[in-house]
């Protein structure tokens, strides 16, 4: 960690013992150092992480070895794998965004996963895995989705693409806030058998988490240590990947992954829908990635929506984020960052020079916003133009 980063963290946590920093300024603190290196290795860890996928999936034909993330094997007892789960009916209720019927799913067309960000070429029925809430993204390369599980951090994950080297960069690890100076979480993935997904066969791994906290860390509170995760890979279609995964799982989740993958539907589209709505876009950019969360009962005034972020990329590669969720609870720590120095519509909104860098409003309208990317004087007319769909328990009605 940079001495940057050092400060950073210390500026945004008075004490050791502090709450960890919630909302999007807390986030990328935590996540800035991360997002930094996967820029500086994604060239080497496209093949790299290429490699390592060959190799694993090769593995579970082997039984008996244990695969490492430093390329170490050693021989270890393969359990068996319980037959194929059942496949679940569709969902009675809501699976939370606005369908696209006109659209091909990634089964029909799996070229078309990852290249528009507005579209999601998957459903997951929320029914079998007990699912409140849901948070759905599209970007290059990939299209993944992520629910939170239980208060513990346990989380599931699905993610969809054509390049599995991609789709490993994107998935989360065991081990919640546990990185290591280079970037990595020092996991151990142990090959558990196969299942059967349709007429597809899967890998299935045990993955385990750092036991020590090794190296330099942004935050090592909270930490399990030694969480788990069940991990599901395999290809569905020709020319399509998926990984299927629980995360900071415990050993009965290897029933729960299965279940996960069957609730996996290739053959629907929808959209990625935001209630934010911005009069113009970033100077030479284009929408590159979209992010949306909501749940499937509203809640007070926020409605069904969670949370959305929308993540520009100019044609020198730089990147420019909006990002809106719905107005968190905050401690009176983080409240103390906030020193407005700007009024946006009749709002206070601050310029932070200090990282990380960006325009930031803690209650415009029904949401907390931060900006970052661009320039104080571009942040400030992105804002002046932001606006929300008045009907936040309505994804139809939202921008998508």
């Amino acid at each position: 960690m940079t001495d940057m980063e050092t400060r950073v963290a210390a500026a945004m946590r008075a004490r050791a013992d502090a709450s960890t920093p919630t909302g999007e300024i807390g986030r990328r603190v935590r996540d800035r150092a991360v997002g930094i290196r996967r820029r500086r290795r994604i060239a080497g860890a496209v093949a790299g992480t290429a490699a390592v996928v060959a190799v694993s999936a090769g593995l579970a034909a082997v039984p008996g070895w244990v695969f490492t993330v430093d390329g170490r094997s050693t021989r270890n007892a393969v359990p068996a794998v319980p037959a194929e789960p059942a496949v679940p009916d569709r969902s009675a209720g809501p699976t939370t965004l606005p369908a696209l019927p006109a659209l091909a799913g990634a089964a029909a067309d799996p070229a078309a996963v990852g290249t528009d960000p507005r579209v999601l070429h998957f459903d997951i029925y929320l029914d079998p895995i007990g699912a409140t809430a849901s948070d759905w993204a599209s970007g290059p390369g990939y299209e993944k989705f992520v629910v939170p599980y239980d208060t513990k951090g346990r989380a599931i994950e699905v993610l969809l693409g054509r390049d599995p080297a991609v789709l490993e960069e994107r998935r989360e690890r065991p081990g919640v806030h546990v990185r290591t100076a280079d970037g990595g979480r020092g996991t151990t993935e142990t090959p558990a058998g196969t299942v059967e997904i349709g007429d597809r066969t899967a890998t299935l791994h045990r993955e385990t988490g750092p036991g020590d906290l090794a190296g330099n860390q942004l935050d090592t509170r909270n930490v399990q240590g030694t969480g788990i995760g069940w991990i599901l890979r395999w290809q569905p279609v020709d020319g399509l990947y998926a990984v299927a995964q629980v995360v900071n799982a415990n050993e009965d989740d290897r029933e729960t992954v299965r279940t996960v993958a069957g609730a996996l539907r290739l053959d629907q589209a929808q959209r990625c829908a935001t209630p934010l709505r911005l009069a113009t876009a970033p100077v030479d950019a284009r929408l590159t990635t979209c992010r949306t969360s909501v749940s499937r009962a509203p809640v007070a005034a926020a409605g069904v929506w969670r949370l959305s972020s929308l993540e520009f990329t100019r044609a020198d590669g730089t990147t420019v984020n909006v990002w809106t969720e719905a107005k968190p609870q905050r401690v009176t720590h983080d409240l103390n960052q906030f020193q407005a120095n700007h009024t946006i519509n009749g709002v206070p909104a601050q310029w932070r020079t200090a990282d990380p860098v960006g325009l930031w409003l803690l209650e415009y309208g029904p949401a907390e916003v931060f900006v970052s990317g661009a320039g104080e004087a571009e942040s400030v007319a992105l804002v002046s133009g932001l606006t929300f769909a008045p009907d936040l328990t309505a994804t139809g009605t939202w921008v998508g």
